[in-house]
């Protein structure tokens, strides 16, 4: 990529050594990325942006922080600056995890195992206005396109219901109790979806329900 200006990082991340690294390691990659912020937890991330009045083009948050945790910093930086994107980083797989980071605006969700040249390939992605997800991560994730949108899905109320609930860290039994239904009847909407979906993970019914914007609030 031939840049003429380079490309803006801020970092928040509470351990100092892999915070270190990744600082390393992006000045590795060349002139067309620069470190401008190094933060232990995301409210120094963003005060230090406000002090300096510099945004960076793309922020790696860590999920699990001290402090203001990698959900409320991805939040927080949605809110105040919205052209900042943030790549989400984190030794944490676990579907709800990943869900929530992306619900809270994360353009990407890479892992602390990913390799040097991942990392690299990720903020052009991100900086590129596309996604990225680690390849420890991607085979969880479904991405649904805007022309999707447009199609007929065929779905009831009740399993656009228990969609809405899929994008919360309820297991199926809890959201079985506040639909009051049965669990096997939530997990007939959970195989009926995934058939008509063409899905086969929680993850995958949980970013679909995203994107059609059926997200319960507070959950």
């Amino acid at each position: 990529m031939n840049a003429k200006e380079p490309i803006l990082i801020g970092i928040a991340d509470d351990h100092v050594l892999f915070r270190s690294g990744m600082v390393g390691m992006i000045k590795e990659f060349g002139d067309e990325f620069r470190v401008i912020y190094e933060a232990d937890e995301g409210q120094s991330l963003i005060d230090q942006i406000n002090a300096n009045g510099v945004e960076p083009d793309i922020c790696l948050v860590d999920v699990q922080m001290e402090g203001m945790d990698g959900f409320q910093t991805t939040a927080m930086l949605r809110k105040l600056f919205p052209s900042i994107k943030v790549l989400a980083v984190s030794g944490n797989e676990n579907d709800y995890t990943i869900v929530k980071m992306v619900v809270n605006g994360a353009k990407g969700y890479i892992t602390k195992y990913s390799k040097p040249i991942e990392v690299r390939t990720a903020l052009l992605n991100l900086y590129n206005n596309s996604f990225y997800y680690s390849q420890h991560v991607s085979g969880k994730l479904v991405q649904v396109s805007l022309s999707d949108k447009k199609n007929t899905y065929d779905l009831s109320e009740r399993e656009m219901e228990f969609l809405s609930y899929c994008c919360s860290d309820k297991t199926y039994k809890e959201i079985a109790s506040e639909m009051h239904l049965s669990n096997r009847t939530v997990e007939g909407y959970r195989d009926s979806l995934f058939q008509k979906l063409h899905l086969r993970t929680r993850t995958g019914l949980a970013l679909f329900a995203m994107e059609m914007g059926l997200q319960k609030r507070g959950l």
